[in-house]
């Protein structure tokens, strides 16, 4: 059985014009059982290691900060270069 095909080419050039019936049988059938889950699933393993190497950035920031705060209490009353003067 043959579709009704709109077709726009006009002159010699329609007589060697054979429309692809075959478009939404097998390739584009097989998007949403394999394509759609598949990208699911790779934004979802994205998403992850986002999560994981923020979670790590904040790890380091957090030890950083931790060391800085030792580092200024074992100074005692000198003050740490970057730190502002005090006022009062």
């Amino acid at each position: 059985m043959r579709a009704n095909v709109v077709d726009s080419s006009s002159g010699a050039a329609r007589r060697f014009h054979h429309p692809n019936l075959q478009v939404g049988t097998y390739p584009t059938v097989m998007v949403p059982a394999f394509g759609v889950p598949s990208s699911i699933i790779l934004h979802g393993l994205s998403l992850w290691q986002l999560r994981r190497s923020a979670r790590k950035t904040a790890l380091h920031t957090q030890q950083i900060g931790t060391l800085i705060s030792r580092a200024r209490r074992s100074e005692g009353t000198r003050r740490l270069p970057r730190d502002p003067p005090r006022l009062g």
